[in-house]
């Protein structure tokens, strides 16, 4: 582990890890950069499971079909029932209202953006209320299918864990960027993957560092609960 240069020691990371997570994860592009906004500002700090639940009590809500002109048709109290079963159901209404106001007042349809240089367009995006870096960054990726790749908490504390200290969201970012050839479905899979791998293995507590292929090819500094790996890992998730 020690001889190889952090570059090359991240690459081969990263491989070990598609080789083994890869597989198991499966890329599905959104067609709607609108509804994978709502999908994205309604997973923030919630699980899977209750952002899915929410997002489909919403589009009940909005008789089947997420636009920013259904959602204003309700008031915030209605759209914060809908969306109770994510948490933080008040907060996430008035920000999900105030971003159909700004999106119809200044006439801005998402789908337009897509001729955009990727700078230009990631800083739109984050102009927009709700919207932080990891929730540009997955409409970068997961719409416009750019190479960029989005970062959660479980890749901050993964990537963290492999560098051996708590890493800032772009230091993360860069790091990966750096070590992966721009190729969309290729981040795509990569970020699913990290994903299931710091849910099954690489976890915020307890890793199971004797499980991990990482930590048994020596590639880890932070194995056996040494380092960071002992701790949530990384900065705080930025939406």
């Amino acid at each position: 582990m020690g001889t190889l240069p952090l570059p090359e020691r991240l690459r081969k990371c990263v491989e070990l890890v598609l080789r083994f997570w890869g597989h198991r994860v499966s890329v599905e592009w959104s067609e709607d950069p609108f509804e994978l906004l709502v999908e994205t500002i309604l997973s923030q700090n919630t699980s899977s499971e209750n952002a899915e639940r929410a997002v489909e009590s919403l589009r009940r809500l909005c008789g089947g079909v997420l636009t920013p002109e259904r959602i204003l048709e309700h008031s915030t109290e209605e759209v914060a029932e809908s969306i109770r079963i994510a948490g933080m159901q008040w907060r996430r209404a008035v920000v999900l209202r105030r971003l159909c106001s700004v999106l119809l007042t200044q006439g801005l349809d998402l789908r337009r953006l897509s001729d955009l240089p990727t700078p230009e367009l990631r800083r739109r995006l984050l102009e927009l209320p709700g919207v932080g870096e990891k929730t540009a960054d997955i409409l970068l990726l997961f719409h416009y299918r750019r190479p960029v790749m989005p970062v959660d908490t479980h890749i901050t504390r993964i990537v963290s864990r492999w560098v051996g200290r708590r890493l800032r969201y772009s230091e993360v970012q860069d790091l990966l960027h750096r070590v992966l050839p721009p190729d969309p479905e290729l981040y795509a899979r990569t970020h699913l993957a990290l994903i299931q791998f710091g849910r099954e293995v690489c976890r915020a507590r307890s890793p199971q560092c004797s499980q991990c292929p990482l930590s048994i090819y020596g590639l880890c500094p932070s194995r056996c609960g040494g380092g960071v790996a002992g701790h949530g890992g990384g900065a705080p998730e930025r939406s």
